[in-house]
């Protein structure tokens, strides 16, 4: 998955539930016009995109609401210490004035979209400005999907992890069906049957989970795959067994996705 860049450029679909979308660089924004709670909201960003959008910067915040509306939107931040739903620590932030206002039902934030071209609108001061809501309202959200990238040196699952986040941002998370089909793609464009992926067990607990934090909710484990629970605590993808996934020790020599 790949850092974020600056290049930039804007086009419409047409969709009774999408309206567009906004690339930076690598990073693609997608505007969802169909009102969800703010953990439906993640979860559809997750099983086809990547997750709801995470902000680092100024920068950032004007590319993204150069897209038009005038709503709220979903966006990534939650709970209280704010973080992100991709599991990154929140600190760029830009709330709107006398937020958050810290109610006990107000973990989830949105940010206030609107028409930049409406001159003289007394709201105008509040675009892109984030406030607290309760989980449960529902709002249209903004989702993000980054490019994968298939790293063809073969390395430990750590070193690929570290390689991930050192020079993209993680290991690959495949959290739905959506997202299994673009790394299947990936993987079979360019790569030799296994390939790490960020899957890994927890060696006290044997449950599995993602590298951001997400549990296995979705699978696609290959039939007769069973591994050592002593050994085998990292995931790959096997595109001999029809892009399946399997379990094998942490110190094999794979390719991987980023």
């Amino acid at each position: 998955l790949y850092n974020r860049k600056n290049k930039l450029y804007f086009y419409f679909k047409s969709c009774s539930c999408f309206l567009g979308s906004r690339t930076s660089g690598d990073l693609k924004y997608h505007l969802i016009q169909e009102k969800k709670t703010w953990f439906e909201a993640r979860d559809t960003c997750r099983e086809n995109y990547t997750d709801l959008v995470s902000i680092t910067s100024q920068q950032e915040l004007w590319n993204i609401t150069n897209i038009k509306g005038r709503f709220t939107v979903w966006i990534g931040l939650y709970q209280n210490p704010w973080q992100w739903s991709n599991g990154d620590k929140s600190s760029f932030q830009y709330w709107n004035t006398n937020e958050p206002n810290n109610n006990a039902d107000d973990v989830c934030v949105g940010m206030y979209l609107k028409n930049l071209s409406d001159k003289g609108d007394k709201h105008l001061s509040e675009v892109g400005k984030w406030s607290d809501f309760g989980y449960n309202n529902q709002q249209y959200f903004l989702c993000y999907k980054e490019k994968l990238t298939l790293v063809k040196e073969k390395k430990t699952w750590r070193e690929a992890f570290i390689y991930c986040r050192t020079n993209h941002t993680d290991l690959v998370s495949i959290t739905g069906p959506e997202i299994q089909k673009q790394v299947a793609e990936v993987v079979n464009a360019s790569a030799k049957n296994r390939v790490w992926i960020g899957l890994h067990r927890e060696r006290f607990s044997g449950y599995w989970f993602w590298m951001n934090e997400e549990l296995l909710d979705y699978s696609n484990w290959g039939s007769g795959i069973q591994g050592d629970p002593l050994t085998d605590h990292c995931g790959f993808m096997d595109k001999g067994r029809n892009f399946t996934w399997g379990n094998t020790c942490c110190q094999a020599l794979f390719s991987f996705v980023c």
